[in-house]
């Protein structure tokens, strides 16, 4: 029967046929609601990503290759559309979806293993890679025999199973790090009995109907859907997204296949996401995080959320680090300081609070460990702001890194401040590995790293690109700043309050006033006194 999948959507392609679509829907039509129903627990928005999913298969009719698995890629495309549409729903009723799939949980009759086991199955499924993804569909969504599956995948019946059962050892140690606990066998089980339910009886008729017209009588939030999973299916194809244990990083992976390598030093792009932060008291909190780099430099702009800061941007430009906090959403008003500044010459952030760090860790810092002979660092997980004895102090750190540009580290551990940087997952993006999950732990002094950490920061990437090409990286001072200027021999500093909202460069006429000052005052600290006469200064 999955012989022919191909043949009955060329004939559709190429004929229009209703009968040929038709019946493909019917084969694959449990197969796709069933997706959804795990992923949305909702059974109307089940049925309607559905006839999404079938629409789309319409509309890439003629376009998918011979070779293609149609029940994996139905299944690709049922969690690409699902994950559109809850993400559509959390917008609209957030506290409601919750309340609702709570109580769909409630009611459920499976056995305790699959009521486990549902949540998690198909983040596990899109982890595996495509031939383990499909070889499992095939065996226990589609419940098709050894020899069909490796009929299908062009293998042996021997190296049909030998695959099927590497891959459920794959979800077992997925399901074993998230606390579900069980055996291969009773994975395969159970995923074959529960995985696929029957879909309503009417859904065939109007899902064949409307996918076969191309959507054109789809309703608007149909619509809606079709559009989000296509972007998502194009995001994946176009980035060539591989996502790599790190473990097997860590071992060599000269077994991974990498799209297309970076020429050495390329490394450029931005990157989207965001931190949760956690304690040992369970209170947690979340910051947005934007990264943009190029070679050496980046700039961090961070958004905490409940503060009245409005937002934090933290910079290197290739020679010197520049930290900008913004109190709040309005402009200088009638005198007020609503901004902050400080710049020194250093490569390392100068506000090394956990928001900066870690953000910092994973996308900014591989040309900083270039640069490191040996393992004695500058002390980046320190709290303290810098100042001058500080800046000459090195700890002694652990470092892991990856094997491809950028070369960013996947392990970090300093025994002295008792805080470990991991990274749990790289991306593939335009040949360059950057991590798409990662994390900061701290321990009290004295703490095996074996307990739970006492605080940690955890990072998660949602969207990676191209760099723009006018991107600054020294954050845009927007007013009036109060700023602590660290470039003056030994780490000494001026405090000024800059009304030019500009960044003044060493050659300037302003920092050569400052630096006058600085001398004469026997290298102490400089706060320039009224009647001082420097342009674009206040007192």
């Amino acid at each position: 029967m999955l012989n022919d999948d191909i043949a009955l959507l060329r004939e559709y392609a190429r004929t229009n046929s209703e009968s040929a679509f038709a019946t493909l829907v019917s084969r694959h039509l449990n197969l796709v609601y069933s997706v959804a129903l795990r992923q949305v627990r909702d059974a109307h928005l089940a049925e309607e990503i559905t006839q999404a999913v079938f629409i789309i298969l319409a509309r890439k009719a003629d376009s998918l290759g011979d070779q293609t698995i149609l029940p994996g890629w139905l299944c690709r495309t049922a969690r690409y559309a699902s994950a559109n549409a809850l993400t559509i729903q959390r917008r609209r009723q957030h506290r409601e979806q919750e309340a609702f799939m709570q109580s769909i949980l409630n009611e459920a009759e499976s056995a305790e293993t699959w009521n486990q086991i549902a949540p998690l199955l198909d983040g596990a499924m899109e982890k595996l890679g495509q031939k383990d993804h499909d070889a499992l569909v095939l065996r226990f969504f589609e419940n098709k025999t050894f020899a069909e599956v490796g009929a299908t995948l062009g293998a042996s019946e021997d190296a049909a199973k030998m695959r099927v059962n590497r891959a459920l050892e794959k979800l077992r140690k997925f399901f074993g790090r998230r606390g579900v606990s069980s055996t291969t066998a009773i994975i395969a089980g159970t995923i074959s009995a529960n995985s696929v339910q029957a879909a309503p009886v009417a859904l065939a008729k109007s899902v064949t109907a409307v996918a076969i017209a191309k959507g054109a009588a789809a309703s608007g939030s149909t619509l809606t859907l079709i559009k989000g999973a296509l972007k998502i299916m194009a995001w994946t194809k176009a980035k060539t997204v591989i996502v790599i244990g790190v473990g097997a990083l860590l071992a060599g992976s000269g077994g991974i296949f990498i799209a297309k390598e970076m020429a050495a030093g390329k490394n450029a792009f931005e990157a989207e996401g965001f931190l949760e932060f956690g304690n040992g008291s369970g209170g947690k909190w979340t910051n947005q995080f934007k990264v943009f780099v190029k070679k050496d430099k980046w700039l961090i702009r961070t958004t905490p959320q409940n503060s009245p800061v409005g937002y934090y941007e933290d910079s290197y430009d290739g020679k010197y680090i520049y930290h900008y906090q913004k109190i709040g959403d309005q402009p200088d008003n009638g005198g007020l300081i609503t901004a902050s500044g400080v710049v020194e010459a250093n490569d390392i952030p100068n506000n090394r609070a956990d928001y900066v760090v870690p953000t910092w860790l994973a996308f900014g810092s591989a040309s900083y460990f270039d640069s490191l002979k040996g393992n004695a660092a500058k002390p980046f997980f320190d709290w303290a702001e810098p100042i001058a004895s500080e800046l000459k102090k090195l700890m002694a750190v652990d470092i892991k890194r990856s094997d491809r540009q950028p070369f960013v580290p996947t392990y970090v551990y300093c025994q002295e401040v008792n805080r470990r940087y991991r990274v749990m997952q790289l991306t593939n993006f335009d040949g360059l590995l950057v991590p798409s999950e990662f994390v900061l732990e701290s321990w009290r002094p004295g703490i095996d790293v074996t307990n739970p950490p006492s605080y940690f920061v955890h990072g998660t990437l949602t969207k990676v690109s191209k760099l723009q090409g006018n991107q600054e990286f020294r954050p845009t001072l927007l007013e009036r700043t109060y700023t602590e200027d660290m470039r003056f021999p030994g780490g000494g500093s001026a405090t000024y309050l800059n009304t030019s909202k500009n960044w003044f460069a060493t050659n300037s006429s302003q920092w050569k006033a400052l630096s006058k000052m600085y001398n004469a005052n026997a290298g102490g600290l400089v706060w320039p006194r009224k009647g001082a006469n420097i342009s674009g200064i206040e007192p």
